[in-house]
């Protein structure tokens, strides 16, 4: 891809989320400039790292690896879901009964509330297909739309909450101020995160972490969602 096709993709998406120049550069590098985009824009290439770190701030795939028309186009079904072929394949074994078992996971309607029984239970075999510990798991519904559209306000989501630390592909349950949203955190300083919301008409933030001014707490990966149809 040549330097200027690079510099069009990056720029129809920066606009897709309402990012300016400056605010991708905070999210992707810690700098308030925008010199990576305009170096980029002027023909120069990007160091691969700071390409990833762009990519991964406007929430696309950095990808380096064989041709993709080379790789298996064999769908695959998600952790825990099981496809008709699976479901009705007689040359595999019947689950366990320690398989069947379900096992339910903690609910709470707000961060820090009294916890009761979720209103959905998970069989023992998900759990091992997908290496989620339950005890680290639990329910908890949104209260703002920082994920619509994937996920609006009120959508039951459930929760890791023993990965609290940001990575690039993790979407997180955040309280801010008070209210339960999602979106993607980017660690910025050791005690400094930007959160982007999925929701493309929020604009992106900066929290300091353990700052009681700014009441912003990372409370958990999210691992699964759900909607009442």
């Amino acid at each position: 891809m040549e330097t200027n096709d690079l510099y069009l993709l990056l720029e129809a998406r920066r606009k897709e989320l309402n990012l300016s120049q400056s605010q991708l550069g905070i999210l992707a590098l810690g700098q308030d400039n925008s010199s990576v985009i305009q170096a980029i824009r002027r023909g120069s290439s990007p160091a691969a790292n700071k390409l990833e770190a762009i990519c991964n701030a406007l929430d696309l795939e950095f990808y380096i690896g064989p041709k993709r028309s080379e790789l298996s186009r064999e769908p695959v079904s998600p952790p825990g879901f099981m496809d008709a072929t699976t479901a009705f394949d007689p040359t595999k074994p019947l689950p366990t009964e320690a398989e069947r078992t379900f096992l339910p996971i903690p609910y709470s309607s707000r961060a820090g509330g009294r916890r009761g029984v979720g209103p959905v239970a998970f069989s023992q075999a998900w759990f091992s297909e997908t290496g989620h510990a339950p005890d680290n798991l639990r329910f908890i519904r949104l209260q703002d739309d920082t994920m619509a559209p994937v996920a609006p306000a009120d959508t039951l989501v459930m929760i890791d909450e023993g990965s609290v630390k940001p990575v690039s592909d993790g979407v997180y349950a955040v309280s801010n101020n008070g209210k339960i949203g999602g979106g993607r955190v980017t660690q910025l300083t050791p005690d400094t995160v930007a959160f982007i919301a999925l929701n493309p008409d929020r604009q992106p933030t900066v929290h300091k972490l353990g700052d009681h001014t700014q009441p912003f707490r990372i409370l958990g990966r999210v691992v699964w969602q759900g909607h009442a149809i």
